[in-house]
């Protein structure tokens, strides 16, 4: 995909030991060995330095071991994040800032020694499950990478992995702001219908292609959806006079792989972020691949307005809102256990009852292309997910039709 770019390292990252209980090759990277032990350091050392320790006897050897462990995880917060400065060097990258953190870990700007190149570095914590799950992770991008090797699919690269200290690492390409990042540093102003318009189609074309190779992604939302730069001009809005942050290139690229599982493991587990779940999932209903759609459905809403269409923090919040704007629910969800507590609560005056528009209040002008946008996300957000639209159907639909001086229209 890119001449200048340094390829992946093929890194062993399986924890299964080698004969007799020692670190084989296809395990050293997440057992600690001699040479791992060795790498002893202080939080604020600039460069990690290898010491060549004698031992005489298997004894003193695992009490080295342990000691060493013991400090590298004093390394760690509490969570198990991995505590690092600007100017640390991790394997072969210098860490040049902070970029974000989530649950998994945490996220950092670094340079590759070599190649000079500008990186994202995904620092996952020192925990079992997040061990495990990036090995899934890195698994899964390895895929995609022979799956679309020129990158025409707009998933985020993959350029290298490691183990350090107990932290699985990933160094991605670098990209510009997140939706959500963007949105926020624009105060929440919404995008656009134009620029909605090429982030919408190349976010269906993006997802379609990951699940015509089994893979659905399960956690889409604006802090997921960047930008490829993050630059910028101002523009002023003609029907308020309001300046606003123009982004000059609306290519995007989807990133976080961590939650995406193949069609054929999909297990009961909680799924998506809360904001932009499905009813299915919300209700315990059986799901599948769909389930990305209605949260394509619900970022298009956001990037529209500004504001998340469904920001509800309990279930029975979320099941009214989504009655609210979408209306009444196909009969099935009655027969919920979900659906029968809330009606009881409800009829009993016990819980608080949100407030949300019918979706179709929402739209700004009632010009046919912000008509037809709203078309198009109500299909998305169709309740019953075998009548929701697919996303073959969504790449054909008038919205995106090329109509002149669209920006005109814009609200």
């Amino acid at each position: 995909m890119h001449s200048d770019k340094f390829s992946i390292r093929k890194r062993q990252l399986e924890t299964k030991p080698g004969p007799s209980g020692r670190c084989g090759p296809a395990s050293k990277k997440l057992c600690i060995s001699l040479t791992q032990a060795t790498k002893v350091t202080k939080r604020k050392a600039r460069h990690r330095k290898r010491v060549k320790i004698p031992f005489s006897s298997i004894n003193q050897l695992n009490e080295l071991q342990t000691e060493v462990q013991a400090q590298l995880l004093a390394q760690d917060d509490d969570d198990g994040h991995l505590n690092f400065d600007v100017g640390d060097i991790l394997e072969e990258y210098t860490l040049l800032g902070f970029i974000g953190r989530g649950t998994f870990g945490r996220v950092a700007k670094a340079r590759h020694t070599e190649s000079r190149q500008i990186v994202a570095l995904k620092i996952v914590k020192n925990e079992v499950d997040s061990r495990e799950g990036a090995k899934g992770e890195i698994g899964l991008l390895n895929k995609l990478k022979l799956i679309d090797p020129e990158g025409k699919n707009l998933w985020v690269e993959m350029l290298d992995f490691f183990e350090f200290q107990g932290h699985v690492c990933m160094a991605f390409e670098k990209l510009g702001d997140s939706l959500y990042s963007f949105m926020k540093e624009n105060n929440f102003k919404p995008f656009l219908l134009t620029q909605i318009k090429h982030i919408a189609y190349q976010l269906c074309s993006s997802v379609k292609a990951l699940h015509e190779n089994g893979i659905m992604h399960t956690d889409l939302k604006p802090e997921n959806i960047c930008f490829v730069t993050s630059d910028f001009t101002y523009g002023i809005r003609a029907t308020r006079q309001q300046t606003y942050r123009k982004p000059i290139c609306t290519n995007i690229r989807i990133i976080d792989f961590g939650s995406a599982i193949y069609f054929h493991d999909r297990r009961d587990i909680d799924v998506q972020t809360r904001t932009y779940r499905a009813p299915e999932v919300l209700c315990g209903l059986s799901w599948d691949q769909r389930i990305d759609i209605w949260s394509i459905g619900c970022i298009l809403f956001e990037l529209y307005t500004g504001k998340s269409l469904f920001p509800a923090e309990e279930d029975y919040e979320q099941y009214l809102l989504f009655y609210q704007v979408l209306g009444l629910f196909p009969r099935h969800y009655e027969d919920t256990r979900l659906y029968k507590m809330l009606r009881r609560e409800l009829d009993l005056g016990l819980k608080r009852k949100p407030r949300r528009k019918l979706l179709k209040k929402y739209m700004k002008l009632p010009a046919q292309n912000h008509q037809e946008f709203f078309n198009l996300i109500q299909r998305m957000l169709t309740p019953d997910p075998f009548s929701r639209i697919t996303l073959e159907a969504a790449l054909t639909h008038p919205f995106f039709r090329v109509t002149p001086d669209d920006e005109a229209f814009d609200g």
